[in-house]
């Protein structure tokens, strides 16, 4: 991209040693999909090397910084970063595979990061990329409750729950005793899965959640559940449900709240059209489909070759009930495409991590 001045990053950041250490940026983004708009922020994703003191010391610690303004940017060090990319995160995964037209900046050492990128392919894509898919969705459900809400959600008062004005029925203390007995007890129902490889355990514990979802089972139930277990008085299992149920209708009134008054006023106007956040919708979409491309070819492409129809779509080419149906059928694509794919279970962790300690002496050692 033209007209990004780098050092405008770097002035507003207090480590001085930043912008020297820096082996990699990139557009990323919007931009970076090709399905940027007039409007769009610019996104900007880097990795730094960190002195010997960051790596050795306790008084100091480097993990990732973050920037605001002039733009959007994150700069990961090295080493937080490479964990990231492991899991493939898709934010760091897409920063492996930008186009070399949005990179604004690389050394040799980002060069021989990139050099590696294929080794951190893996089937553990088809669980995150799907999973940060279902969290659009998530979110496009929770706008829509709320604009369907909109001239009817109100402040939740105690007394909508059975409660007393003023004082609670049970002291807090209590409450919060009560919450981690509950945790305790769900974390008890875990399945163990030590021993398993990391995408090995991740598809048993979604196939796991999965069946739960088919016998009505959620994380709620499994809450109460828990509850009863405690082998609680009825009288205060039933204030105890009471203050929980109120405290979660004040968070959700909140988070409304805050919604109402943070929103973008042309994303709003579109969610007023269409009753739901198109742009979740557009990054729903993209997300499955790179997925599904990703464990067919063994390749990932940021840059969208479908960003034309992926920006009608954040424009409300698409109804609510399309976007139920893609994301299932995507859902089913995603589960035939994990038995067939030719791309590795997992990454070659041995070949990265032996990159990295070579990197960080020969780096260290200038």
């Amino acid at each position: 991209m033209e007209n990004i001045d780098l050092n405008k990053i770097y002035e507003k950041s207090q480590l001085k040693w930043l912008k020297d250490s820096t082996i990699y940026v990139s557009v990323a983004g919007s931009h970076s999909y090709g399905m940027n708009t007039a409007t769009s922020d610019v996104d900007i994703r880097g990795i730094s090397m960190v002195p010997k003191n960051y790596l050795f010391g306790i008084l100091d610690t480097f993990e990732q910084a973050v920037f605001s303004e002039p733009y959007d940017t994150t700069i990961f060090a090295l080493k937080k970063f490479i964990k990231l990319a492991i899991d493939f995160n898709p934010n760091c995964a897409e920063l492996l595979f930008t186009d070399e037209s949005d990179h604004l900046y690389i050394n040799d050492i980002g060069k021989s990061l990139l050099d590696i990128r294929d080794l951190f392919i893996s089937k553990k894509a088809r669980w995150t990329f799907s999973g940060y898919s279902r969290a659009q969705l998530k979110r496009i459900n929770t706008h829509r409750s709320w604009l369907q809400q909109k001239n009817t959600i109100k402040n939740p008062e105690r007394k909508d729950f059975g409660l007393p004005e003023t004082n609670k029925l049970i002291p807090e203390e209590q409450i919060l005793e009560i919450e981690a007995a509950i945790r305790k007890k769900v974390d008890e129902w875990n399945f163990d899965t030590s021993g398993m490889d990391d995408a090995t355990s991740i598809k048993f514990k979604q196939e796991v959640t999965d069946v739960l979802l088919d016998l009505k089972l959620n994380s709620e139930m499994f809450d109460e559940y828990a509850l009863k277990s405690l082998g609680l008085d009825s009288n205060l299992t039933e204030a105890f449900q009471k203050e929980r149920a109120y405290k979660a209708a004040k968070r959700n009134y909140k988070n409304f709240l805050e919604w109402k008054e943070n929103r973008n006023k042309e994303r709003y106007a579109l969610e007023e059209k269409y009753g739901m956040d198109c742009k979740h919708v557009s990054h729903l979409v993209r997300l499955y489909r790179e997925c599904i491309e990703l464990l067919e070819t063994g390749k990932l492409n940021v840059k969208r070759p479908d960003a034309k129809e992926l920006l009608e779509i954040r424009n409300g080419s698409w109804n609510y009930e399309k976007v139920i149906e893609f994301a299932d059928k995507s859902d089913k694509i995603l589960e035939e495409l994990y038995k067939t794919s030719k791309i590795p279970n997992e990454p070659d962790r041995i070949k990265i991590n032996n990159w990295l300690i070579r990197t960080t002496e020969d780096y260290l050692n200038k």
